[in-house]
């Protein structure tokens, strides 16, 4: 066998060839999806890719792992596209071995199918690292760290340290060259997807602000892996369905209270009674949420049932509502009158005001 020069990636290459294929009546751009899992029904050999749905508007560059371009999110499907894998292909990124008619074989450093020899740290594949110098302190990777993530798609890390080749010991990293220091090595891990799950989104409005009302929200069943959620069938998912409807804003709305009626203004005729209305909501609290088609009326007419009398001297009038009364004769006593001498004419009696009693009505008639 030769080294393959550089070119894309044989596996994306064969999910792309599904592009311009509808799957379940849609366009989607496929790239390929991976497992570590050797239980998992789709095995490294088994063409497995995850597709985006395709848009008319969708740039040609966008990023299927963003789960959506232009500002979209979409549910990224996990499909298998083909029983087996071209020969050639590689079983896993990083890896030399390949599959061969769907089945994944071991490919050793010296590119020979089930071959088990390496490189050695000499760089000799099949080697034992004898064949160079080796100096006393050297870099070397801690062991992988915990994966970050139990399923659907986690990273563990190992970072480089320097040892003591004889005691195997950690040092400074000044004793080692720098320039042979290796990058930090990250590798994916648990990438099998997750059980499926409820997942619900938030909580639509309320269709009342008070009084009662009911809101509802999408709930799906959904596997996730490598931070994509996949939608997937209910029956899929165990134990209760979260509720997708739910009561909301259960208080009483605010409504309109109002004191007694206060006495009439007068006491006699008609006048007005009054009494304070006021918008309070459930806590008694003063609100202005009441509607204000509904607002009591404040004040009233009443009547007393009295009529009443009044007085007009010159040009005054008495106010309605007021009781007032006038002497129909003059309260003082005449004067006297004189004796009249024989042949005496009759003068003229001093003129004097005489008052009259005066009735006003309701309608502001004036009786005398």
């Amino acid at each position: 066998f030769q080294p393959c020069p550089e070119h894309r990636d044989f596996r994306a290459s064969q999910c792309s060839a599904f592009d311009s294929v509808p799957y379940e009546s849609t366009l989607y751009t496929w790239q390929p999806h991976y497992t570590d899992d050797v239980t998992h029904p789709h095995g490294a050999c088994v063409l497995v890719c995850k597709g985006r749905p395709r848009l008319d508007e969708d740039s040609n560059d966008a990023n299927p792992e963003a789960g959506g371009g232009n500002g979209r999110e979409y549910v990224m499907v996990v499909a298998k596209l083909a029983e087996k894998a071209h020969d050639g292909t590689r079983c896993r990124p990083g890896s030399l071995d390949m599959c061969i008619d769907g089945q994944c074989r071991r490919i050793g450093c010296d590119l020979r199918i089930d071959s088990i020899k390496q490189v050695d740290e000499c760089g000799v594949c099949g080697g034992d690292g004898s064949s160079c110098s080796r100096p006393l302190y050297h870099w070397a990777l801690t062991s992988s760290s915990l994966c970050s993530a139990t399923c659907g798609g986690g990273y563990k890390m190992s970072r480089p340290v320097c040892k003591n080749r004889v005691t195997g010991d950690e040092v400074e990293e000044e004793l080692c060259n720098d320039s042979q220091q290796p990058k930090p090595s990250v590798v994916e891990c648990n990438t099998q997807n997750c059980p499926p799950k409820w997942f619900a989104e938030e909580w639509g409005p309320c269709t009342a602000s008070c009084g009662g009302g009911t809101r509802i929200r999408e709930v799906y069943c959904m596997e996730e892996n490598n931070n994509t959620r996949i939608k997937v069938d209910d029956i899929k998912c165990g134990g209760h369905k979260p509720w997708f409807q739910d009561a909301c804003n259960q208080m009483d709305c605010p409504t309109w209270y109002t004191t007694k009626w206060s006495g009439c203004s007068v006491s006699c005729g008609e006048g007005l009674q009054s009494r304070t209305v006021e918008c309070r909501d459930s806590k008694h609290q003063l609100s202005m949420s009441c509607p204000p088609a509904s607002k009591p009326s404040s004040t009233k007419t009443c009547s007393t049932g009295i009529h009443c009398p009044f007085s007009m001297e010159g040009s005054e009038e008495l106010l309605p509502g007021l009781y007032h009364t006038q002497p129909l004769v003059q309260p003082y006593p005449p004067p006297p009158v004189p004796q009249k001498l024989i042949g005496e004419q009759n003068l003229p009696t001093e003129p004097r005001w005489v008052g009259y009693a005066y009735r006003l009505f309701g309608n502001g008639e004036i009786i005398a």
